[in-house]
């Protein structure tokens, strides 16, 4: 089986968080289907704004992208 590959949009929405904060749009690489939106909150806990996803899969995805750190995913 092969691996699924997603890429992760980072992106002011203020549609999605009036907060000015970013929100990370999840693509599925294969197909390009927008599988989520996640938010950071001020707990520091990963939410899903938009989509259907296991909150398991959630954390994955937020603690992958909070090891890469803002610097890398905007740059």
């Amino acid at each position: 089986m092969e691996p699924t590959r997603l890429t992760v949009i980072a992106e002011k929405n203020t549609a999605l968080s009036p907060d000015h904060e970013l929100v990370f749009k999840i693509t599925r690489d294969k197909d390009s289907e927008q599988l989520a939106v996640l938010i950071r909150d001020a707990d520091h806990c990963w939410q899903l704004l938009e989509g259907d996803m296991e909150r398991q899969d959630v954390e994955l995805i937020g603690a992958a992208i909070s090891s890469e750190g803002s610097r890398s995913i905007l740059s």
